[in-house]
């Protein structure tokens, strides 16, 4: 039986009970988190199950990649509160229902006014699209999967995605939830290739746990998550390995995780912290290399090949859509430096 963890002991009890066979209980829960009546139900010691692999040991043996928390994030609504001083009953809670329910209410209201702001939702997109792990090309992130709070804030997410970045045709990001009818198709979709569309899935529930997709790099927690075993298992989700993700003989050999809501201090985890390092997309290397080519056909006294290598990086520049944030915020840099007096100078 998969999932053997919590609930399996009230749910199943009866049919484990009626079949006379070997039994075998499977479940990713910690052992610190699976209840006393499951491990007596397989005729274990409590919190000695009879085979144990922890997530540390796959990754030192090779079988799972580590990850990295990106902690330079917004510093969000957090609140004071720790899972160790949560009581048993409402760690029990939690746990059973994998996620906290309406009963466990507090702090919900500031949550949410909070979760709602589109500030805060810019942050989180720009913070993913600016920071986080890109693909083999450098252009862009690569698979990632942004945790949403219920379906009203992925719909917000992906507007905001849309809003800041348009050149993307809404094909990029995606919400994948119970809501829409083609939630499989979508799915099969961001799985099926790492160049595939969308390259972004904005989850409600649907991919916290179970799904496997190995070229996921990023993951993306744009709300609180208040059960230890369920930030595990979400956190699942990127430990996959991935061979030559980034080209031939490049594999994955980590995955980053953007923490918005302060759980890895809620639940009080050591991390390894992140430092991400600005990566140069294909077309900036381009735009570089055209920029040290004018500066030789000057240094060399070729007018002819300047004049050609300035009207391909006019041509550049005129690409620069105005539209997308990036080039938006510096929009009077790039037309003052597109007009053919300023290029021409080069200077």
């Amino acid at each position: 039986a998969d999932e053997s963890h919590r609930s399996i002991y009230n749910r199943y009890r009866d049919m484990f009970r009626y079949f006379d066979c070997l039994q075998v209980g499977l479940t990713a829960t910690p052992v610190d988190f699976i209840a006393r009546n499951t491990f007596k139900m397989f005729d274990c010691e409590e919190r000695t199950p009879t085979a144990y692999y922890s997530l540390d040991q796959a990754v030192e043996e090779g079988f799972l990649v580590p990850y990295e928390v990106y902690t330079h994030t917004t510093r969000f609504l957090r609140e004071g509160i720790k899972y160790k001083d949560l009581t048993p009953e409402q760690k029990r809670q939690l746990e059973e229902d994998g996620e906290d329910p309406e009963d466990f209410d507090y702090e919900n209201h500031q949550i949410d006014k909070q979760i709602f702001n589109r500030d805060t939702n810019r942050a989180i997109i720009r913070n993913l699209m600016e920071n986080g792990i890109r693909d083999d090309t450098g252009q862009y992130p690569g698979k990632s999967i942004i945790f949403a709070r219920n379906h009203n804030h992925a719909v917000l997410l992906a507007e905001v995605f849309n809003e800041l970045f348009p050149q993307y045709g809404g094909k990029f990001c995606r919400v994948i939830d119970t809501y829409d009818p083609r939630a499989e198709q979508l799915i099969d979709d961001f799985k099926s290739a790492p160049d595939s569309d969308p390259k972004i899935a904005v989850s409600v529930d649907m991919l916290d746990t179970g799904i496997d997709v190995p070229e996921i790099v990023n993951l993306v927690f744009a709300k609180p998550i208040r059960s230890m075993v369920k930030f595990e298992q979400m956190i699942g989700r990127g430990t996959r390995l991935c061979p030559d993700l980034f080209g031939s003989g490049k594999n994955k050999t980590h995955f980053r995780i953007f923490d918005h809501w302060g759980n890895f201090e809620f639940f009080v985890m050591q991390y390894k912290k992140a430092e991400p390092s600005v990566s140069k997309s294909l077309m900036q290397q381009l735009f570089e290399a055209r920029l040290d080519l004018a500066h030789t056909t000057l240094d060399q006294s070729q007018p002819a090949a300047f004049t050609l290598v300035i009207a391909l990086i006019k041509e550049d520049l005129d690409r620069l859509s105005e539209e997308t944030i990036s080039v938006r915020e510096k929009w009077r840099d790039k037309r003052n430096v597109s007009r053919p007096e300023v290029l021409h100078r080069f200077d």
